[in-house]
């Protein structure tokens, strides 16, 4: 048990600090306006939910990293905002409403 509080507070200060080096995603990415992105390696579907919750007029969040010769993009969102699947499939990536990615 003592280790495992041990790893959630860790979990809960990488996250922290990854919604705290959020910035909006340049136009070249041609995304809506207003939506946040951050360089993520670990943790991404935890990061995306508290970018979501740290940008709740975001249409969606975005998390990526380069990994050699291309960049690897991740995208959240929730229902009441827009469908990332469509943008990942109009990239040639895939994945659901929610859940999606791409590579470029």
């Amino acid at each position: 048990m003592r280790d495992g509080t041990a790893i959630l507070a860790y979990q809960a200060q990488v996250i922290a600090t990854h919604v705290k080096k959020a910035w909006m995603a340049p136009d070249y990415l041609r995304f809506p306006a207003g939506v946040p992105m951050v360089n993520a390696t670990t943790l991404i579907s935890e990061i995306g939910h508290a970018l979501l919750i740290a940008y709740p007029k975001a249409p969606f969040v975005v998390m990526y990293q380069d990994i050699p010769g291309k960049r690897v993009f991740s995208l959240r969102s929730e229902d009441s905002r827009m469908d990332v699947s469509e943008v990942a499939k109009a990239r040639g990536g895939g994945g659901h409403r929610n859940a999606a990615g791409y590579s470029e």
